[in-house]
């Protein structure tokens, strides 16, 4: 059929070890985050219990709408950010969404012999996480730039919030240590797919 060839080559130009070497990595990347979750609930789970829960289906819609929410009380008392931090959550959620898919296809799919990433498919999922993180790295750029000249009064950590003066010493290095990190791995994907697309 027409249009099914398009895709494009998983590990291209990786040899075996460095497929192993990602391989190892990325498990050791789940096994921390596996942990932090863990860590989390059985911190959450310490506390008082607050009735009842949907099914986890709504919990996790809950979760999304309840991100969004935040944003949009951030839109109405300071609208450049809160379209900042949705841009920011969104675009990282579909980047995300983007990476399970193709290990889906590469790693479950493929070795029984089927796959979707190609045609159609393929050219919507492309152009959907091009869109959506041109959409992040506007929102970390300006996030950026507003801690950067903006400096607005709520991220004057030295507000009294019952945190200790080592904690709020830490914040912004680790505020900037996170936008830095984000920013670096989404433009190194644009650019490592400018280098495949000049070398087809």
């Amino acid at each position: 059929m027409a249009g099914q060839e398009i895709t494009r080559e998983v590990f291209q130009n990786f040899s075996t070890g460095m497929k192993v070497v990602f391989y190892i990595l990325a498990t050791v990347a789940l096994f921390m985050f596996v942990r932090g979750v863990y860590l989390k609930v059985a911190k959450y789970r310490g506390g008082r219990p607050a009735g009842p829960f949907p099914g986890l289906g709504g919990r996790l819609w809950g979760a999304l709408w309840a991100a969004a929410g935040a944003s949009s009380k951030l839109i109405r008392g300071d609208s450049r950010a809160g379209i900042a931090h949705l841009l920011i959550f969104w675009g990282f959620v579909c980047e995300w969404l983007g990476t399970v898919i193709l290990t889906i296809d590469h790693d479950l799919a493929r070795p029984l012999g089927m796959s979707f990433f190609h045609g159609t498919f393929y050219m919507v999922y492309s152009l959907v996480l091009d869109v959506m993180g041109v959409a992040l790295l506007a929102g970390l750029l300006f996030m950026m730039g507003r801690r950067a000249f903006a400096r607005p009064a709520r991220l004057d950590y030295r507000r009294a919030d019952g945190a200790t003066g080592e904690e709020r010493r830490r914040w912004p290095a680790e505020d900037w240590a996170l936008l830095v990190i984000l920013f670096l791995l989404t433009a190194g994907g644009f650019v490592i797919e400018g280098m495949r697309i000049l070398a087809d």
